[in-house]
């Protein structure tokens, strides 16, 4: 019998959460057992729940990914760190241009 790994996901953007999950769905070696969208939530969840790798973004809201680590003391675990760029530009629209006619 093939030994799932469980997955925590940590992203506060709702659709890589979803990728994630749906990716790993695929996968009989993997179960995605939670995604959260903070990272000052993941020592109570690694704590509560067997967690054996955890992918998380780096830019999250509340603490840069790079500072979550396992609490002493805890669960331990894998962390592979996910940073998606950021282009503002595209993500802003163009102010509309309105046509304006004098009288």
């Amino acid at each position: 019998m093939m030994t799932k790994h469980n997955i925590l996901v940590v992203d506060d953007h709702r659709i890589t959460q979803s990728g994630l999950r749906y990716l790993f769905a695929s996968l009989d070696r993997y179960a995605v057992v939670g995604t959260l969208d903070r990272g000052a939530t993941v020592n109570a969840f690694v704590q509560s729940q067997p967690v054996d790798l955890v992918i998380l973004d780096l830019n999250l809201p509340d603490v840069r990914g790079v500072n979550v680590t396992p609490a002493d003391g805890g669960n331990r675990f894998e962390a592979i760190p996910l940073s998606v760029p950021f282009r503002p530009e595209r993500r802003t629209p163009k102010p509309l241009s309105v046509p304006t006619t004098k009288v």
